[in-house]
Order: C-alpha cells, then sequence, then structure tokens
C-alpha cells in the first residue's frame, strides 16, 4: 500500500507511453484518495481543534508582557507554534487534496507543489524536536549551574537559541527543495517522498534530537530525586528545596515531550503497518488509528495550561479585559510571584531568588 509510485518528467518517454503513465497515475490517485476518505474526513476535525488550541496557546503567551518576559514562556510559545505549524500542514495537504479530487477527478500534484503543501507540517516538526531539546537544555542549566543562570543569562543568549533553532529548520527546507525530482506524485502527504536519503537523514535526526531530550530529563529528574531524598526527613526543607528545583516544571516537561514521543511512535507504526499491508480494507482499518499522531500538539496545550498557574490567571484576565468591554465586571486575578512555576524575566539584570529562574 505505498503512495510512492510516481512519473519522471524528463521527456525520455514517447509520448504515447507518458500520456499512458500518466493516466495510470491518475487512476492511481484517485483510487489512494477514495480509499483513504473516511480517515481524512476524520483528521480534518482533529486538525482544526489542533489549530484552535495551539494558535491559542501561543496568543496567550505573547499577549501577556509578564509571561512572555520569561525564558522558559517563550520557548513554550515557539514549541506552540511548532504543533501549529504541523496541524495547518496537515489540514492544508488535505484540503488541497480533497478540492484537487473535486475539481480534476484526481490528486495528482507535482514534486515542487507537494513540498510547498507539506512544507509547514516539516517545518513544524523540526521546530517541536528543536525547540524540545533547547528546552531540556535550558532546564539542564537552571537546575545544575542556578547561580550562573539567574546572574549571568541574558536576553541574547535566548535570541542566539532561537536564532539557531530557526537556521535549522531553514537550512533543511534548503536541502531538501535543492534536491527535490522533478516528477509526479499520486497523492501529496509527508510520507509521499520518504525514500529520499536527505528525508531519512532528517527524520533520523529529530528522532535523535527526541531521545536526547528525553534522556536529559531522565536524568534531571534522578538529579532532583537525588537532592530531595537527603532532606526527606526535613518537611519545610523538602518543600523549600523542591520549589527551588522545581520538579513540578521538570515532570510536567517530562510528560509533555512523552506524549509527543509517544504519538510520533504510533504514526510511524501505524505507516510501517499500513505500507506492508497488501489488502485495501485492512490497510484503511489500521490507517485510521494514524490520527493519533495529530493529538500531540492539543495534547501538550492542554497539559501544560492545566498544570501552569501563569498560564491559568493570564487567561482568567484576558477573559475579564474582554467581559468588560460588553459591561460585564470579572475580577482579575494576581500572577504568581514567589512560588511562580516558572521564573524571572530573561532581559536586563536578574535577581537572586530562592528558586531557580527560567
Amino acid at each position: 500500500m505505498s503512495d510512492n509510485s510516481s512519473i519522471m518528467l524528463n521527456g525520455s518517454d514517447s509520448p504515447g507511453s507518458q500520456l499512458e503513465m500518466e493516466s495510470a497515475l491518475r487512476n492511481l490517485s484517485k483510487t489512494l484518495v477514495v480509499q483513504y476518505l473516511p480517515m481524512f474526513y476524520t483528521c480534518l476535525p482533529v486538525e482544526a481543534i489542533s489549530i484552535l488550541l495551539t494558535i491559542f496557546g501561543f496568543t496567550v503567551i505573547l499577549i501577556d508582557a509578564k509571561i512572555r518576559s520569561k525564558k522558559t514562556f517563550l520557548l513554550m510559545a515557539t514549541l506552540f507554534f511548532g504543533y501549529f505549524l504541523v496541524a495547518f500542514g496537515s489540514l492544508l495537504s488535505i484540503a488541497v487534496m480533497l478540492i484537487s479530487l473535486h475539481l480534476n477527478d484526481h490528486a495528482v500534484v507535482s514534486s515542487g507543489s507537494c513540498f510547498a503543501i507539506t512544507q509547514p507540517s516539516a517545518f513544524g516538526f523540526s521546530l517541536v524536536a528543536d525547540t524540545s531539546f533547547t528546552m531540556a537544555i535550558d532546564r539542564c542549566l537552571a537546575i545544575v549551574f542556578p547561580v550562573w543562570y539567574n546572574k549571568q543569562y541574558r536576553g541574547w543568549m535566548l535570541h542566539c537559541q532561537m536564532l539557531v533553532i530557526t537556521t535549522h529548520c531553514v537550512l533543511v527546507a534548503a536541502i531538501v527543495f535543492a534536491r527535490l525530482p522533478n516528477k509526479l506524485l499520486p497523492i501529496c502527504t509527508s510520507a509521499s517522498d520518504a525514500s529520499d536519503p536527505v528525508q531519512v537523514a532528517q527524520m533520523a535526526i529529530k528522532s535523535t534530537l527526541l531521545g536526547l531530550t528525553v534522556l536529559i530529563y531522565l536524568i534531571l529528574i534522578c538529579y532532583i530525586k537525588m537532592k530531595l531524598y537527603v532532606v526527606k526527613d526535613d518537611a519545610q526543607l523538602y518543600s523549600r528545596r523542591q520549589r527551588h528545583l522545581k520538579s513540578r516544571l521538570l515532570s510536567t516537561l517530562m510528560i509533555c515531550i512523552l506524549i509527543h514521543v509517544a504519538t510520533v511512535c504510533v504514526g510511524s507504526l501505524v505507516g510501517w503497518l499500513v505500507m506492508r499491508e497488501v489488502d485495501p480494507a485492512k490497510a484503511m482499518s489500521v490507517a485510521k488509528y494514524g490520527v493519533i499522531t495529530e493529538t500531540s500538539g492539543p495534547l501538550n496545550v492542554i497539559f501544560i495550561y492545566a498544570r501552569t498557574r501563569e498560564l491559568q490567571v493570564s487567561l482568567h484576565n484576558s477573559f475579564s479585559r474582554v467581559a468588560r468591554l460588553f459591561g460585564v465586571k470579572i475580577a482579575t486575578k494576581v500572577m504568581p510571584t514567589g512560588t511562580h512555576s516558572f521564573g524571572t524575566k530573561y532581559n536586563g539584570s536578574f535577581t537572586t531568588l530562592p528558586t531557580i529562574a527560567k
């Protein structure tokens, strides 16, 4: 059940042979799209919900001056934006495919057009992997070197991290575009040309980054557990050190990356099973579970919101401001300070706090 069948547009074949191959490709394209229509229609609402939730989380951070001035929140906003791009790219790919089927009775597309259609999703996946790894490094520095992190970490360092992430994503897209073959594809998905060495290498890099991210979090959690075990008999000191080491934040980020890794693994497994299946009916029964991959973004947004006091307060205050425009008075809440989840501003000078700054 592979959708990798294609026609090279090099003009080496005779006109009659070329027409026959194009006709066969159009028939294959229609067969594939019609076969997976139920799955595509299932993905549409999931992608729409994912887009709304991720852009919502991204916007909540950006419109609140207090939380967007903190390093971890800026990285979190970048993470949400990456999930938004993944969902938007997937929705765009499905929409273009269905519109093409309706207008042309097939969904054949050139490799260049398919690259443009799937680029938001590919860029988003790279952004999620890179940002997750950067957040793990950020937490490592904050926990292992708290004094340096609080006093010496400057805004330009964060900007350099963001620049490296963006440069890597753009560079990968440029390399893939430069190696695009001139051919027609029966269907346009993110796996339409999964045999390309650059695509394979990029997937390996993403998998490696995710694996390293999980490893860093596991090591940090073990480090925190040892620090807490030493003072387990002193309840007051235990509580103070727990706040200082930000164990709740670390466990939140750890669970988020595990959610992402789990959904990616499920999606890869489903894709592998579908490609191996010869019977279309059985392939369809397996392919429907591929939608699990698209739930990573909304699950992360919901989980982070539920565990983060700052986001809850920011959302409440945003609703309060909107309500006041309609004459409805809702009391605003005060942003957490001493026991907040994330930390001090990255711009300007740092002050030493009893908790690790973010």
